[in-house]
């Protein structure tokens, strides 16, 4: 799934979502051969979810609400192809911009992953 925004001919931003295919790989616990990618080929009808990856927005337009459209735009047709959930899974936690747009959209936050790091000093 892909959206992109021009303003005045000139692409301005872009969406990126996927299927959520990790239901059906947990189905076949990740193994493609005897069957696998048999079971992955008739059971992607059945995906429910997109994952979106990523709303890009070039910075002298990205307080316009553009990256809520490029989401519009993609929800008929993930509508369509029978997807009812969204996840977006990729937005930091420090990304106010893009975390409050997507509040004002009226999405929740319903999960919260962690990063962490540690040097290989510190073992």
């Amino acid at each position: 799934m892909t959206s992109i925004i021009e303003v005045n001919g000139e692409p301005v931003g872009v969406g990126i979502g996927l299927p959520d295919y990790n239901p059906i790989i947990k189905k076949i616990d990740g193994k493609l051969f005897p069957f696998g990618f048999l079971r992955i080929l008739f059971d992607r009808k059945k995906i429910k979810k997109i994952r979106v990856m990523s709303t890009n927005v070039v910075p002298e337009w990205q307080r316009w609400g553009l990256g809520l459209v490029l989401l519009n735009r993609m929800l008929p047709d993930c509508l369509a192809q029978g997807i009812t959930d969204a996840e977006f899974s990729w937005v930091l936690e420090s990304n106010h911009l893009s975390r409050g747009s997507l509040e004002r959209g009226g999405l929740d936050c319903t999960k919260t992953y962690r990063l962490y790091d540690r040097t290989l000093s510190d073992l």
